[in-house]
């Protein structure tokens, strides 16, 4: 029986970090707070220290992966109305791809499980 309408998955760190990047971008680009962001870090919270996470936050890698999400983000919004071609969609992932590697790789000294074609 399902109890809730939220569940937990297991992921690559970076993975984890790349969702909360993205709901910051989300909530910066749209003006509005986004209640999920408190509820979200303090899950994360409950699986690391506060002095770590604050360190991957604060870190160079993670503002990469904020800016990737960024550019991700607004690249969608031009392809939505065929201002860019999906090739340039793309290649942003892919730069947002290698900032998840190189935070993975600073923080958790190991390489993403998560399989990009």
């Amino acid at each position: 029986m399902i109890t809730s309408n939220k569940c937990t998955i297991l992921v690559d760190w970076a993975y984890a970090f790349d969702y909360l990047s993205i709901l910051e971008v989300k909530e910066h680009r749209l003006g509005k707070h986004l209640s999920i962001i408190v509820e979200y870090t303090e899950h994360l919270l409950t699986q690391m220290d506060e002095e770590m996470f604050n360190q991957i936050i604060a870190s160079k890698e993670y503002e990469n992966l904020y800016r990737a999400n960024a550019a991700v983000f607004d690249s969608v919004e031009l392809a939505r109305y065929g201002q860019i071609a999906a090739k340039q969609v793309d290649d942003l992932n892919l730069k947002r791809q290698a900032a998840k590697i190189a935070l993975q790789k600073r923080f958790w000294h190991n390489n993403l499980t998560e399989v990009k074609s």
